[in-house]
């Protein structure tokens, strides 16, 4: 139980619920994966763009716009905000209720 409230507690201090209820009835709860104030989730891709990425919280490693989810560094370190906290919506998988959970920024 108190882990339980720990975890609410914390959604609740980030402003974002990070759960889901999908069509099928499955319940999805991704607060576990939120960073806080702990570094991104970091990613290079083949055009060597680093991208930060935090679940229902800010990314913060770079210094992008507040509440940016998102973060891409190109490789000549300008900075692109790929999706707010405030736009965060979640559906049912791409396979359908079954299959998880995607969660979108814009």
């Amino acid at each position: 139980v108190a882990l339980l409230l720990l975890a609410f507690s914390v959604a609740l201090a980030l402003g974002q619920d990070c759960t889901y209820t999908a069509s099928d009835g499955s319940f999805y709860d991704l607060t576990d994966l939120s960073l806080g104030s702990s570094p991104d989730y970091l990613f290079v891709d083949a055009k060597n763009n680093t991208w930060g990425v935090n679940i229902c919280a800010p990314a913060h490693n770079f210094g992008c716009k507040a509440n940016t989810t998102v973060c891409q560094q190109a490789p000549n370190l300008k900075l692109y905000s790929c999706g707010v906290l405030q736009a965060q919506t979640f559906s049912d998988g791409l396979g359908g209720p079954s299959t998880g959970v995607a969660l979108q920024y814009s």
